[in-house]
């Protein structure tokens, strides 16, 4: 009886120590399956916080864009200020030229004027010289029939003595013509000379225009490329911004995959703990049956 009871317990104990021995393997698999979920879960960590470093270095680069595309802005406003006083320069130059094109041509229709009235002044000193020449030459005919006929001619003399009085007046006003014409020719020659350097000063004012009208041209272009690029800054700018929304959500999922993970091995390590805690107590319960055994 006691053979048959020693054969069973032995059994029994054969059947506990194997038992204990599959969950001693089954416990060296858990742990070996922690460790590597441990050292993925490091590995995640290491990947997170590369993830992180990436996503700062795209944040400080996107403040960098940020405040380049600030400077710009700026830049392209004083420019745009710059451009505006050069118009309004530009607007009070041509309002000047304008002007002085307008005192131009009155100018140059005094002048005209001046130069039909000294026209009819010639013509009537002409007049007067060839009037003054007919006298000349019917008071020469006068003084020699005078000469001739000087006892029956005495009134003839007192007349002939009135017309050289006259004829003395008449030179004297055909003098006064030929300085009133000489002061009109000495006035229009000082006016054409006025006329040219008004036209000299357009010329300058025109050409000065013109400088101003291509360096307002050469400001437009340049003010136009610093928009293209402002343009191309703000789209770049905003292409980082959406990589860096795209990080963050992906870093957000490691994050969590890494919570789950994070999880998932607290739960082996519990699970692990209570087989632990388990194959403990067979040890205790094979120990008691071999001490027995051995009784």
């Amino acid at each position: 009886f006691w053979d048959e009871e020693d054969r069973v317990e032995q059994e029994n104990n054969t059947g506990l120590e194997q038992e204990n021995a599959g969950l001693e393997q089954e416990n060296a698999e858990l742990e070996q399956e922690n460790t590597g979920l441990e050292q993925e879960n490091a590995g995640l960590e290491q990947e997170n916080a590369g993830l992180e470093q990436e996503n700062a270095g795209l944040e400080q680069e996107n403040t960098e864009f940020e405040q380049e595309n600030a400077g710009l802005e700026q830049e392209n406003t004083g420019l745009e200020q710059e451009n505006a006083g050069l118009e309004q320069e530009n607007a009070e130059l041509e309002q000047e030229n304008t002007g002085l094109e307008q005192e131009n041509a009155e100018f140059e229709q005094e002048n005209a004027g001046l130069e039909q009235e000294n026209a009819g002044l010639e013509q009537e000193n002409a007049g007067l010289e060839q009037e003054n020449t007919g006298l000349e030459q019917e008071n020469t005919g006068l003084e020699q029939e005078n000469t001739e006929f000087e006892q029956e001619n005495a009134g003839l003399e007192q007349e002939n003595a009135g017309l050289e009085q006259e004829n003395a007046g008449l030179e004297q006003e055909n003098t006064g013509l030929e300085q009133e014409n000489t002061e009109f020719e000495q006035e229009n020659a000082g006016l054409e000379q006025e006329n040219i350097g008004l036209e000299q000063e357009n010329t300058g004012l025109e050409q000065e225009n013109t400088g101003l009208e291509q360096e307002n041209a050469g400001l437009e272009q340049e003010n136009a490329g610093l928009e293209q690029e402002n343009t191309g800054l703000e789209q770049e700018n905003t292409e980082f911004e959406q990589e860096n929304t795209g990080l963050e959500q992906e870093n957000a999922g490691l994050e969590q995959e890494n919570t789950g993970l994070e999880q998932e091995n607290t739960g082996l390590e519990q699970e692990n703990a209570g087989l632990e805690q388990e194959n403990t107590g067979l040890e205790q319960e094979n120990t008691g049956l071999e001490q027995e055994n051995t009784g």
